[in-house]
């Protein structure tokens, strides 16, 4: 005889995706790392990232690319959910006013476009989305070396759950440890031992990114709300919380020419944003 413990049903898990956007600079191609957390009252959402972007020639559209790994724990889990994720994200810089002499705009609009499949496992429950995530930001430059960035996204994706419950085999006979389990009843317990769920869900985020850039480098501060969608909040009891983080960028490509004021292929010698100067 078979008895059912456990059953729990799966929840979609939308919005689980680390941050798309490694810079709201697309004057000239960097590669780096970051670190952000999401905090909600009942669980938290950690990211690592790898990431790299490359710039075109006009410096206003630029191609990036993020490696993460990701860590979801819940409160009322035993187990924590572990996994990883990758982005491609396109995004489009408008310069709305004059930009510096480092080709900076003062201010400017960069909306973006992302995909961003990822995974979380743990055995017991095990998770996948693919959003497609469409933001924007509004960038302004009081200084040539800072960029304050309000920005948002939304987030549009495909998830897959599933939950593998636990199981107690009892024997008629309490003299006989040896259990016979017959095609049907394998068939059973299959169906029965794991849920799955397919949903289409939704989620945003909304922050503030401040960046100061020092020669070639880039130190990037951000952090704002997010809410996880409306399946998650059944899996996590409330999904709104608050995120932070701070990615580290090296510029291992010149600014691009277009975006300099001089018409000539980089900086003067010896001018005070020539990183070798």
């Amino acid at each position: 005889m078979l008895t059912l413990l456990i059953l729990l049903d799966a929840h979609a898990l939308p919005g689980t995706h680390a941050p798309v956007v490694a810079t709201w600079d697309t004057r000239a191609s960097t590669l780096g790392v970051a670190a952000h957390t999401a905090v909600m009252p009942s669980a938290t959402l950690s990211s690592w990232s790898y990431l790299t972007d490359f710039s075109n020639t006009q410096g206003k559209l630029s191609s990036q690319f993020g490696v993460h790994f990701l860590q979801l724990k819940v409160d009322s889990w035993q187990n924590g959910l572990y996994g990883g994720g990758a982005n491609a994200t396109t995004m489009f810089n408008q310069p709305l006013t004059r930009r510096y002499d480092n080709g900076l705009p003062i201010v400017a609009v960069a909306p973006s476009l992302s995909l961003a499949p990822n995974v979380l496992l743990n055995g017991e429950r095990n998770h996948l989305s693919v959003p497609l995530n469409l933001g924007v930001g509004v960038s302004w430059a009081p200084k040539p070396w800072l960029v304050v960035t309000p920005n948002a996204e939304w987030s549009t994706s495909f998830d897959f759950d599933t939950h593998i419950d636990a199981y107690e085999y009892m024997s008629d006979d309490s003299t006989d440890d040896t259990v016979e389990l017959s095609q049907q009843d394998i068939e059973e317990i299959l169906e029965e031992a794991v849920t799955w769920e397919a949903t289409v869900g939704g989620a945003w985020r909304a922050g503030l990114a401040i960046t100061a850039t020092l020669w070639r480098f880039d130190l990037q501060i951000d952090g704002g709300v997010l809410n996880l969608g409306s399946d998650t909040s059944q899996t996590l009891g409330r999904s709104l919380g608050w995120w932070s983080g701070m990615n580290v960028l090296w510029q291992w490509d010149r600014v691009v020419p277009a975006v300099l004021p001089y018409g000539i292929c980089e900086l003067p010698v010896g001018h005070p944003d020539d990183p070798d100067r």
